[in-house]
């Protein structure tokens, strides 16, 4: 336990000072507190890759004694300057329903979350991507420092003295923050494993801040929680450790849930905060360059206006029908070839997919419906689909659908058309990538249901 608060307080303290400083008014201190989190961890693995980039050694204890120090006088300063600026949680009277029922919410939340961190306390690093890759990285920095090259399988066998690893052409972030944190325990990866508890619980601070904040009501912030918490396989993720994929997801939601605010209220320092989160989802997984394309895509249409976004579509099927009939294109660029063709798309760093239709509505059905992952999430579907055009407002709900609708057509290409078509068939990664979207899609689920109700209300 004392793992996770060690990790959680350092990293808060790394990120609040830029955190205060970017979002300019207070807003609520649960964002505030959450998103400090994420800029600490963005901090930390920008020093680690800036030192890996100039080949610059030092001794990872020293490294992190550095980021204590650094954490420790901010959490000072600002507990002494700032000392009104976090006011704890407030249930008014205990007489009043509603705060009764936020205080059970509270409860169980707590009771919930430390039981996900004694199981990740008790296990072993046992997730298969964990040990043989992501971990297994920063294991190898470890004991032969951080500026040992990694080479793939193919370079290692001609080589003689260099180390191998399947994700070595990957972002590193992951592995950087398992090697840091092993400058306060040594290589203890029981204890290492305590960074995703500890994120965890920045990132429901972050969620309920970031709900609370859009939608303007207390009651949604917590119903968003408990059905993040309800979610299996993110608990899983947090409970086993080791995986990028709930990384990728904080990140993607961070950077979604600050352009939705700067939609409205629009400033350069939150652009600056949205273009830290963004990047710093770039450091853990590359298929984070797809869900980059995917956010600004929709980030340029929610600003667009109705006609222009007509008009962009009517375009984008006429080049689709010309790119089909043309056989796609192909642009020779520094870092290799970039294809699009309608039965190849070889992006480089990124690698060839052929394009072949393979149905997989099967795995996928079972996966999302029937398995215990995602209890009834999915059921929740047919009312997203339906109330949306019940709605007359739709400005809090244009930038999150959009990017819902591009996710969709991005995974019907990916399971039903390429390669990855074997992994929907065989559970290993369909629900992995889906995830990446999860946080995104309940905050719309909630934010449809409360336009939903403010708009009856208003009509009543």
């Amino acid at each position: 336990m004392i793992d996770v608060l060690i990790l959680f307080v350092l990293y808060i303290g790394i990120g609040l000072p830029i955190s205060l400083f970017l979002s300019g008014k207070r807003i609520n201190w649960q964002k505030i507190l959450g998103e400090s989190f994420f800029l600490g961890i963005f901090v930390v693995i920008v020093v680690l890759n800036l030192m890996q980039l100039f080949s610059l050694s030092m001794a990872i204890s020293i490294l992190i004694k550095a980021f204590i120090f650094i954490s420790a006088l901010s959490l000072a300063l600002i507990i002494y300057y700032k000392r009104s600026l976090f006011a704890l949680p407030s249930f008014g009277g205990l007489k009043d329903q509603q705060n009764i029922l936020y205080l059970m919410a509270l409860l169980l939340v707590i009771y919930h979350v430390y039981h996900m961190i004694v199981q990740n306390n008790a296990l072993p690093l046992i997730a298969w991507d964990s040990w043989n890759g992501w971990v297994a990285k920063a294991k190898i920095w470890y004991y032969h420092g951080f500026n040992e090259p990694l080479v793939d399988r193919l370079v290692w066998l001609k080589s003689e003295s260099e180390f191998t690893n399947p994700i070595a052409h990957y972002p590193d972030g992951l592995s950087l923050l398992y090697l840091i944190n092993s400058g306060i325990w040594g290589w203890s990866e029981t204890q290492l494993n305590a960074i995703f508890p500890a994120m965890f619980i920045a990132f429901l601070l972050m969620f309920y801040g970031n709900v609370k904040l859009l939608t303007e009501s207390k009651k949604c912030a917590w119903l968003a929680v408990i059905l993040m918490i309800a979610i299996p396989i993110i608990n899983i993720h947090i409970i086993l450790a080791g995986y990028a994929d709930i990384w990728v997801a904080a990140y993607l939601a961070l950077s979604v849930f600050n352009t939705q605010y700067f939609l409205s209220q629009p400033s350069k320092k939150l652009f600056v905060i949205i273009t830290i989160f963004a990047m710093a989802m770039l450091m853990f997984k590359l298929e984070s360059w797809i869900w980059m394309a995917i956010f600004v895509s929709a980030y340029l249409l929610s600003v667009m206006s109705k006609t222009k976004r007509l008009w962009l579509s009517i375009l984008f099927v006429s080049v689709c029908i010309i790119w089909y009939f043309n056989d796609g294109i192909s642009i020779s660029l520094p870092i290799g070839e970039l294809i699009f063709k309608p039965n190849l798309i070889q992006i480089p760093a990124l690698g060839s997919f052929s394009l072949t239709y393979l149905n997989t509505t099967d795995a996928l059905i079972e996966a999302l419906f029937l398995s215990n992952s995602w209890n009834i999430l999915w059921y929740s579907l047919p009312l997203l689909l339906i109330l949306p055009f019940k709605i007359k407002d739709k400005s809090l709900l244009l930038l999150p659908s959009v990017f819902l609708i591009f996710t969709l057509m991005f995974l019907f290409v990916l399971f039903y058309m390429t390669y990855a078509s074997d992994f929907a068939n065989d559970f290993t990664s369909s629900n992995r990538i889906v995830m990446h979207v999860v946080p995104v899609y309940i905050y719309l689920l909630i934010q449809v249901f409360r336009q939903f109700n403010l708009q009856k209300n208003t009509i009543a």
